[in-house]
């Protein structure tokens, strides 16, 4: 409902909750440095794997999770 019209949004967060839009599945993971700069900015959206809410780098691989997926995305980190 991003980017609909305010009036439209409001009316869609009152339908009950079988009839409202349903998100995309995105899996995104965004890399930063301490001082601020992005150093990886990977996103998936095949809608295989969706709404990532923890990550970890181990052995050059980052290992992804989410409260929604019943497996676990793993991916190369890149260079």
């Amino acid at each position: 409902m991003r980017g609909w019209p305010w009036a439209l949004r409001w009316m869609g967060a009152r339908l009950p909750h079988f009839m409202q839009p349903k998100p995309e599945p995105i899996a995104w993971i965004l890399c930063i440095s301490p001082d601020g700069r992005i150093l990886h900015d990977l996103m998936w959206t095949d809608g295989g794997y969706g709404f990532v809410t923890g990550v970890c780098a181990h052995r050059g691989r980052l290992w992804c999770g989410s409260l929604s997926e019943p497996a676990i995305l793993s991916c190369k980190l890149p260079q």
